[in-house]
Parts: C-alpha cells; sequence; structure tokens
C-alpha cells in the first residue's frame, strides 16, 4: 500500500506540479528572445580549451562529494549520515536545502562583484564560477536529502538539474525532466510520466560536454549585463543572484520529487528497483 502523503508533502508536491507548469513571465519571455542573438554568437566564441578545463574542473567537483557532505555536517545538519536525513522528514531536508541556497547566493553576489573588477576577464571568470557554484549548490542540496553523487545516474542528476534550470517553457521543463529520468530507476521514471503533460515529447540525448557548452553559452549571456560600464557591477550582482535562485528552486523541486518517489508516495505499488 502506497504511504500517505503528509498534509505538508501535499503542499510540496503541489509545488512540485506549480513549477512543472510554470509560464515565464512576460518580461523574462521578451528578455529570453532578446538574449537568443547572443547566444549564437557567443557559441563560436567560447574556446574549446576553456571548454575541456572547465569540464575537468566539474568533474572534480562531483568526485569530491565527500568534501560537501563535511560542509553540511559542520554548519546546517546533525545527522551523522546523509541516509538519516534521506529516512528522516521532507521538512528537515526542505529546510536545510533553503540555507543552502541562501549561502550560494550570498557566495553568487560577492563573486560577481569581485570578477565585475577584473573587466573581461572578469566576465569570463565570473560564468566559470557561476557553473560551479551551481553545481555544488545542486550536490549539496541533493545531500540534503540524503542523495550523494555515488553512482554515474546521480551524477547525471545533478548535470539534468543544471540543465532544468535553463529551461523557459513548461514544455521543455517537462522534456528534460522526462530525460534526465531515463537513466533513473523504474519507480522513477513511472512517477515522473504522470506528473507530465500527455502530449510531451522525449527530448534527445545530450552528451556532458555538449551540455556544459550549452549552460556555458547561457549563463554567458544571462550575465552579459556585467559588461555595460557604470551600472555593470550591479547588473551583475543582481544577475548572478537571480540566477542562483533559479538554479536552487529547481534543484529544491527535482530533490523533493526524488525525496517523495523514493519513500513511494506517488506510485500506488512498489517497482523492482526501490532505490532512485
Amino acid at each position: 500500500m502506497t504511504p500517505l502523503l503528509t498534509p505538508y508533502e501535499q503542499k510540496q508536491l503541489r509545488a512540485i506540479q506549480i513549477w512543472l507548469h510554470h509560464h515565464e513571465t512576460p518580461f523574462s519571455q521578451a528578455l529570453a528572445t532578446a538574449l537568443h542573438p547572443l547566444e549564437d554568437s557567443l557559441i563560436h566564441s567560447i574556446p574549446a580549451e576553456l571548454i575541456e578545463q572547465l569540464h575537468q574542473a566539474c568533474d572534480q567537483l562531483t568526485a569530491n562529494w565527500q568534501g560537501d557532505w563535511a560542509f553540511l555536517q559542520t554548519y546546517l545538519t546533525k545527522a551523522k549520515t546523509w541516509a538519516d536525513l534521506r529516512d528522516g522528514d521532507l521538512e528537515t531536508c526542505d529546510r536545510i536545502a533553503t540555507d543552502i541556497q541562501n549561502i550560494a547566493q550570498g557566495k553568487a553576489a560577492l563573486e560577481a562583484g569581485f570578477t565585475s573588477l577584473l573587466e573581461g576577464l572578469g566576465e569570463i571568470a565570473n560564468v566559470g564560477l557561476m557553473i560551479l557554484l551551481s553545481l555544488t549548490m545542486i550536490q549539496r542540496m541533493g545531500l540534503a536529502y540524503g542523495f550523494p553523487p555515488d553512482t554515474p545516474a546521480r551524477k547525471g542528476c545533478i548535470w539534468g538539474i543544471l540543465a532544468l534550470s535553463l529551461a523557459d517553457s513548461p514544455e521543455e521543463r517537462q522534456r528534460l525532466l522526462q530525460r534526465m529520468a531515463r537513466s533513473q530507476s523504474d519507480l522513477y521514471q513511472a512517477a515522473v510520466t504522470q506528473l507530465l503533460d500527455k502530449s510531451i515529447e522525449d527530448a534527445a540525448e545530450e552528451s556532458t560536454s555538449a551540455l556544459l557548452e550549452r549552460i556555458l553559452v547561457a549563463f554567458a549571456a544571462e550575465l552579459g549585463g556585467e559588461a555595460i560600464p557604470v551600472i555593470g557591477t550591479f547588473l551583475g550582482i543582481r544577475a548572478s543572484t537571480d540566477l542562483m535562485q533559479s538554479v536552487g528552486e529547481t534543484a529544491h523541486r527535482a530533490w523533493q520529487l526524488r525525496w517523495l518517489v523514493y519513500h513511494q508516495k506517488l506510485i500506488p505499488q512498489p517497482a523492482p528497483n526501490l532505490i532512485p
């Protein structure tokens, strides 16, 4: 029998559904349209060496996830293991995840303020730092819900969540979530399927290198205001914190969904592969 959702879990499930079907504001849609030409020009201007170096840094970050767990134990939780959080209650996980997001947004503002002083070099540095900071936040939030990146599928979730944060329409958001689910358990795939619109089509697979290049371009376009004289520093800080907020919201909902699936609260019968 499926465990009943608590009132708090029902509220969060509703928030996940709203997030999946959320339309951007007219201003955000107009901004995304305006940035497309900038993204197209940036694709051809990013050195391959930069992408490779950033890829290596990202791989090292996800490989050293135990350091992030040590950070959580030092500052944010008294849990002895990440499994204690996974097997606890959702509200506790959410509280820790919110703290992680607040820390990331504060760090984003500091890094944007510093890199804005470095002019052209600072813009490139800020984009790389924001990607690494985003991955760190997603990884730490995963640990807050009890899911370390200790398997290729779970590492793929971190990249998948970062890609999800760039979706600018409900259709794209749902396609990317469906793509991420394909590499997960049968239980997770079934849970995701029942949340999606029936008209959603499959998204094509994408290598990590190709995804990183697309993220790099999108982040560079989002943070492009830093180059504007006089007000560039303010715009850079605002864009960086807004970006962290968007990535944090995506990570929050994605890890909540995984926690609910793990506790079999979305599927009427057990699936053969229990652990998502």
